[in-house]
């Protein structure tokens, strides 16, 4: 993967975070769903979810499987922000580790 790949990565998920949870949440698109990711799924979408959660400040590999290091982070995410510790990433968890990124932000995230 190229070294601009994550930089990438996370600029798309914010334009997609932006558009999934406007300020308004009465204002989201019914359709917009993020994937319901846990323990055992693997691929690009659970590569996003560990670059997310390093963003956040979570300290893991990024290898797009969601095993025992990435199950963990996740845990810990969701205990940190007050959710139900279960391991699944669903959309309360997408929703609290995707960042919206705005014009002149600086940081892991960008």
């Amino acid at each position: 993967m190229p070294a601009s790949s994550p930089s990438r990565l996370l600029v798309v998920l914010a334009v997609l975070a932006a558009f999934l949870f406007p300020a308004d949440p009465a204002t989201s698109h019914p359709s917009a769903t993020w994937p319901i990711l846990a323990r055992k799924d693997h691929g690009a979408d659970v590569r996003a979810l560990e670059y997310l959660l390093r963003s956040r400040g979570e300290r893991l590999a990024v290898n797009g499987v969601f095993e025992g290091e990435t199950d963990q982070a996740v845990r810990r995410f969701q205990k940190r922000k007050g959710l139900a510790v279960d391991g699944i990433v669903g959309p309360k968890t997408w929703k609290a580790v995707v960042r919206i990124l705005e014009r002149g932000r600086k940081g892991p995230a960008v």
